[in-house]
């Protein structure tokens, strides 16, 4: 059945997925931790707190891990990691819930999950089920598990495998576990204002211990094997009893990370982590140099100039990327803003103090199908004044063009490379990227006077910046060799800056 290892895997999940906020209790002497839920990932609970829109989390280098959305009724639309998109459908009654069109989740009207199972997509075949009792308390006293086995030749039917029983004391607290093959037992204690529940084997070895603030949130999670602590969860709230900011410390394997929420509200406020000042890796070298600098929950790289991004670089904040030519620590100049959740979204354009203004385009880079354009033209304060995709979008196309490769925005075909780029009298002009054998090698923006350029220049890589007219470049090589940093003029490259990098 489901072991601890489930049960780990379900706290863990829970950490992530979802956003506990403050239980209903008493006092600490009668409070017990929710029962067990469905141990699976797909299921995220809905918040009691219908003002929230969107929960993303973020790690310590500032990149996001998993997004939430959230409903007028405080349920899960979508849900969105690197690696995957989840959606969310109801039923009319709330009882009923689907992801994806496979997994389906009945309901009791108190929330608890009844019956899961996972439906085949091709023959929609139910090949694995479980099923919940409980009693008339609300505790979860049983969990039954379901597999699609053959019963014959040819012949396939759901089988239960395994069965977790769930005894409860007089309080209604989880005293016990039992499985085919384990017993898990869970022991209470109050200590200084603190909820301290622990969960050991039948044979005493400690496997768990959870602690609980006064008013019932869970602030600590520790995870023992053979009786030595393995891993440490430490967890903060905010006002609203949701999770901003949890710690993980683990010794197998040995790391450390640090994860924050940002939590948007339909009201329009956010709530988001406080970057301090930037933390260099030499702290007396910030002027003049190639380096990295790192705040709370963002990093950054490029060129720094009296602490602040000047020139060509890149940074990483509160989930989102930016790439391109900085003043004063914002875009001005060429820019990149990504979004790596989902379906990749990357706007590519010309940028004032951070702000979208004059050429620029929006793509979706779908790992199968490839980029999409969704949107070309002009800005104006981060605005589309003029739409130059129309024949792009409408599918306008010739032999060598995709869309307006005269007058407009196009995809410009030459043997296996496509160059994405607007056109003025037939020629590149302003924002660009290029893919050859449907991988990106190169992006930036081509101007008479100005020049951005970052990717591969035959077998090595390059971020500068380009004075066209003058012939000078402020630039970063990347060689298998090393980094270096410094000016190209009258067509040689000349390390200035120095690297300090680890």
């Amino acid at each position: 059945m489901k072991n601890f290892i489930y049960l780990l895997f379900a706290i863990t999940v829970s950490s992530l997925n979802a956003q506990t906020e403050k239980p209903i209790f008493q006092d600490l002497a009668t409070y017990a931790p929710i029962n067990p839920e469905q141990g699976d990932s797909y299921y995220l609970a809905p918040l009691h707190n219908k003002n929230v829109a969107n929960i993303m989390a973020i790690n310590s280098m500032g990149q996001p891990l998993q997004k939430i959305d959230y409903d007028q009724e405080g349920r899960p639309t979508t849900y969105l990691t690197p690696t995957q998109t989840n959606t969310y459908s109801y039923s009319p009654d709330g009882r009923k819930v689907v992801v994806n069109n496979l997994f389906h989740y009945n309901l009791d009207d108190k929330g608890n999950v009844l019956k899961y199972y996972e439906q085949d997509s091709y023959n929609n075949t139910i090949h694995k089920k479980t099923e919940n009792t409980y009693d008339e308390k609300g505790n979860l006293v049983q969990i039954e598990f379901f597999k699609q086995s053959p019963v014959g030749r040819g012949r396939y039917d759901l089988q239960s495998q395994y069965i977790s029983n769930y005894q409860f004391d007089d309080k209604n607290r989880k005293i016990a576990e039992i499985g085919k093959n384990y017993q898990y037992n869970y022991d209470y204690k109050i200590t200084n204002d603190q909820l301290i529940i622990t969960g050991s084997k039948k044979s005493g070895e400690k496997m768990s211990e959870s602690i609980y603030d006064k008013n019932g949130i869970l602030t600590k999670y520790s995870y023992f094997l053979y009786g030595t602590k393995i891993t440490e969860y430490i967890k903060n709230y905010n006002q609203n009893g949701l999770l901003i900011q949890e710690k993980v410390t683990s010794t197998v394997p040995n790391e450390n990370k640090a994860t924050r929420y940002i939590i948007t509200y339909k009201d329009g406020t956010v709530e988001g982590p406080d970057n301090s000042t930037p933390q260099f890796i030499d702290a007396k070298k910030t002027n003049n140099v190639y380096t990295k600098a790192t705040t709370d929950f963002s990093s950054q790289e490029g060129f720094f100039e009296k602490g602040k991004l000047n020139g060509p670089g890149f940074m990483q904040e509160n989930g989102m990327g930016y790439k391109g030519d900085f003043k004063d620590g914002k875009l001005n100049g060429f820019g990149q803003i990504y979004f790596a959740l989902g379906k990749q979204k990357i706007t590519f354009g010309m940028f004032k103090d951070g702000v979208l203004n004059g050429h620029g385009f929006v793509v979706e880079m779908d790992p199968v199908l490839g980029p999409k354009v969704t949107e070309a033209g002009i800005y104006t304060n981060g605005k589309l004044n003029k739409d130059l995709a129309k024949d792009l979008l409408s599918k306008k196309a010739t032999y060598t063009c995709e869309g307006n490769c005269q007058e407009g925005f196009g995809i410009k075909k030459e043997g296996d490379t496509l160059t994405y780029s607007f056109f003025e009298n037939g020629k590149e002009i302003g924002p660009y990227f290029t893919m050859k054998n449907k991988q990106l090698v190169q992006y930036g923006a081509k101007f008479p006077d100005y020049h951005f350029l970052e990717g591969l220049v035959e077998a090595d890589y390059y971020l500068g910046l380009w004075n066209t007219k003058k012939g000078k470049a402020k630039i970063v090589k990347k060689t298998a060799t090393g980094v270096d940093a410094g000016i190209i003029e009258k067509g040689k490259f000349e390390t200035k800056y120095e690297v300090v990098l680890k």
